[in-house]
């Protein structure tokens, strides 16, 4: 499974929380001393990857859909589309 979100530029980008916090430690105090979204790839270069590698299957998971509405999160959707070809 590959834990997708936004960055703080709106790229879609593969993360991993600790404690559900996806944000490197050490920003700056106006940021509340949390950096940037930890970014582990971009989510379509992963799956093609995991794909060559012979996975049986990749599963996307929006780790911010409860904040928006998910009509509203149509990168992830043209993210899936592209994946799937």
């Amino acid at each position: 499974a590959l834990d997708v979100r936004s960055n703080d530029y709106g790229d879609l980008v593969v993360t991993k929380g600790d404690q559900y916090d996806v944000r490197e430690a050490g920003g700056s105090s106006s940021s509340g001393g949390k950096g940037s979204v930890r970014n582990l790839g971009k989510p379509l270069a992963l799956a093609q990857k995991y794909a060559r590698e012979g996975v049986d299957e990749i599963a996307f998971l929006n780790i911010t859909s409860f904040r928006t509405n998910v009509i509203e999160d149509l990168p992830l959707v043209d993210l899936i589309t592209e994946a799937s070809r």
